[in-house]
């Protein structure tokens, strides 16, 4: 007797399955529910849950906001070249950034590159691998810092995470993380 036992029953296999199936079917019948009949009910539908979404992660958005670009220095990677950048999100924000850009004639297909919640942001390894793969194959790529990240920490020259009490930290102004990377993702497009 000096086996371990199979706790795990034959029925057991479809245990999770079952749950799976049966969370498909409740997600089914949870959008089946919204009251769209025709293109113009989900036109509505849409721009009431827009407005509900971006007024939940307090997303303000100003378009006529200059993008005030700089560029801080230039990488030459001979198929395509790395450029160091800023660009506003708002009056008071700028976003740190790598612009990839393929050498050669435009137009170009282009990729906003986010980090998730790596502490190092846009020089993250992954973040660097996908970026420098997406140029070498012809796409332009800005990697940006998320706020609370790479150089877009309360310290300068220490990594943070951003999702802690740094990034809860915007709601003092009436922001929320997910709302300044929405508007800061929006404008590197």
């Amino acid at each position: 007797m000096n086996q371990i036992p199979d706790v795990w029953e034959k029925c057991a296999e479809n245990s999770l399955r079952q749950r799976m199936k049966q969370e498909a079917q409740n997600r089914f019948r949870q959008f089946a529910s919204i009251p769209c009949e025709t293109v113009e009910d989900w036109k509505h539908f849409r721009t009431e849950l827009r407005k509900k979404l971006w007024e939940k992660l307090s997303v303000e958005y100003d378009s006529t906001l200059p993008a005030d670009y700089r560029e801080y220095g230039s990488i030459d990677c001979g198929s395509y070249s790395i450029k160091k950048i800023t660009y506003r999100s708002t009056k008071e924000m700028l976003v740190t950034a790598n612009l990839f850009v393929p050498a050669g004639e435009g137009p170009f297909p282009a990729v906003v590159a986010v980090h998730g919640h790596w502490a190092q942001g846009k020089i993250a390894e992954r973040v660097q691998c996908r970026s420098h793969l997406l140029a070498s194959n012809g796409y332009v790529v800005i990697a940006v810092d998320a706020f609370g990240s790479g150089e877009r920490g309360s310290v300068q020259g220490k990594f943070e995470y951003h999702g802690g009490a740094l990034g809860s930290s915007l709601l003092n102004i009436g922001e929320t993380l997910m709302g300044c990377q929405i508007r800061d993702n929006m404008r590197a497009v």
